[in-house]
């Protein structure tokens, strides 16, 4: 029989936490609107590691959850895991998120806005409203592979860049905050068996290492978002002055922002994603150096001589254009890596260049001989 101090510690091993308390509190209003919590925020909860032995790392409600406004969900109708976020009503970020995620604009493939799934209101507090979006992962995690995935990441961000100059409305998307933090990644086509939401290095149990497919397996369905538009702006088509003031923003390098001296937001934004292809790839990467110039255009620290979403994503396209197919299916060498790992990604690479030569030839061979039987 366990002693009295061991049964003191499993029961107060991760207790509640005042922030989650706010969820045990919703957990049935948030019920009643068809999304379920985790067990742990069950009003009735009670530890599952308290009757068995096994570690309590093997416990999905050992894990807990720090955000008192954001959470991760099951829809009740059809077992989907979604992601709640609690925000004051009337917003500007609930209407612009609105605007960009009706029926028509989610058709175009340019559009990556993360896709409105739900509004609700908050029962207990009328001031707020639950969107639910899907559940997403960082952009990077896990890390890209291949080249390839890398250009087709950079070229779905310069793609949204673009996209946001829409016929009726010009939106400022996401100035000062377009950073690596809200830009994530729609990976359910690498997990086709899911991933936990806290722990996303497992399956949906919390303890089974997840084995996700590579991105270049299923490059076309994975889809990078913009998530949040907490302090953006959206200019209606008969503004002349598209100009803001603020500071406001996680990327603080940004030359131009002040509270006095108004500036082009769409600048900034570009700016911003220059910098994220610095740090997250440029710099983290040996074999991504034809990224430079396409970096160095986007962060000019004058911003008449910065490049505007346009010139970035034609300027892309031209740089990836003058690159061999080979250089890009090869493999990803991180700056930190040592002589012998690099020595075997190019062994690697060459090996999957051959079998993709062989699976080329073979397919290419094989189309000719039906197209000449179909002759005869």
């Amino acid at each position: 029989m366990p002693s009295s101090s061991s049964e003191t510690r499993l029961d107060n091993a991760s207790p509640l936490s005042e922030r989650e308390i706010l969820w045990r509190d919703r957990y049935n209003m948030l019920e009643s609107h068809g999304y379920r919590l985790r067990q742990r925020y069950k009003p009735d909860w009670k530890p599952s590691w308290l009757t068995t032995k096994r570690s309590l790392v093997f416990h999905d409600d050992f894990k807990p959850h720090r955000s008192p406004v954001s959470i991760d969900a099951i829809r009740i109708s059809d077992g989907r895991r979604v992601f709640l976020k609690q925000i004051l009503k009337p917003s500007s970020e609930l209407d612009i998120h609105s605007f960009l995620s009706d029926d028509n604009k989610l058709k175009d493939p340019r559009n990556h806005t993360v896709p409105l799934l739900d509004v609700f209101p908050d029962d207990s507090e009328p001031s707020y409203v639950y969107i639910v979006m899907p559940l997403l992962r960082p952009f990077d995690l896990p890390l890209f592979f291949s080249v390839d995935e890398v250009v087709e990441f950079v070229r779905q961000l310069l793609e949204a860049s673009t996209n946001f100059l829409l016929p009726n409305f010009i939106l400022k998307l996401n100035v000062r905050d377009c950073s690596d933090l809200n830009i994530m990644m729609d990976a359910e086509p690498m997990y086709p068996k899911g991933f936990h939401p806290k722990n996303t290095t497992t399956d949906t149990t919390g303890y089974r290492k997840a084995h996700p497919k590579r991105r270049r397996d299923v490059l076309s369905s994975v889809r990078y978002y913009f998530i949040d538009f907490g302090i953006s702006t959206m200019f209606g088509p008969d503004e002349t002055d598209k100009t803001v003031l603020g500071l406001e923003g996680q990327d603080n390098t940004v030359p131009e922002l002040s509270e006095r001296y108004p500036y082009d937001p769409f600048l900034v934004d570009i700016f911003i994603v220059g910098n994220l292809f610095d740090s997250a790839l440029f710099k983290k990467y040996d074999n991504l150096a034809f990224l430079y110039p396409l970096i160095e255009e986007m962060t000019q620290p004058d911003p008449p001589h910065r490049c505007d979403a346009a010139g970035a994503l034609n300027l892309f396209n031209e740089i990836i254009s003058q690159e061999s197919p080979r250089r890009l299916r090869w493999r990803l060498k991180a700056k930190s890596s040592g002589k012998l790992e690099r020595f075997l990604i190019d062994v690697d690479s060459l090996s999957h260049e051959g079998v993709y030569l062989a699976k080329y030839t073979f397919t290419s061979t094989t189309k000719g001989i039906l197209r000449l039987l179909r002759l005869r």
